[in-house]
């Protein structure tokens, strides 16, 4: 477990047949103990790119600086499905912007950013532009 890099491909292999399909991770700190850097980011990601049935992911943004939020909205342009909930918990609003804008930036996902009348609750959903364009041709 001291080499993060080889435990992150270790847990993403494990993960990829998993049926997991809602994934929430609040309050957690991930890090690299031989560099002691916090590397949550890089964690979501292997979440993100790994779980093949994942629909929904919930996490907090609170303490993360911006290239943090930046790089977890890069990380959702490798999901395997075709549409994912994040739920923000204890994020503002500038936060979920900058994670949506993010996701939108390569014109490959329509991103909605909601609150739910308080900034402690913000959804954002992504779809694959594809995969809109697929579902309208009738």
């Amino acid at each position: 477990m001291d080499d993060a890099t080889k435990t992150m491909k270790t847990v993403s292999k494990a993960l990829r047949n998993s049926p997991l399909s809602h994934v929430k991770i609040d309050g957690i700190s991930v890090l690299d103990r031989s560099k002691k850097t916090r590397i949550e980011p890089a964690f979501f990601h292997m979440l993100l790119s790994s779980l093949n049935s994942l629909r929904w992911f919930g996490c907090s943004l609170a303490g993360k600086k911006d290239e943090q939020i930046t790089a977890i909205g890069n990380a959702v342009l490798d999901i395997k499905g075709n549409e994912i909930d994040i739920r923000l918990s204890e994020s503002t609003i500038d936060g979920a912007r900058s994670m949506a804008q993010a996701i939108s930036l390569d014109n490959k996902f329509d991103v909605r950013v909601s609150t739910f009348g308080t900034s402690s609750g913000i959804l954002i959903h992504a779809e694959k532009v594809n995969n809109k364009s697929l579902g309208r041709k009738h």
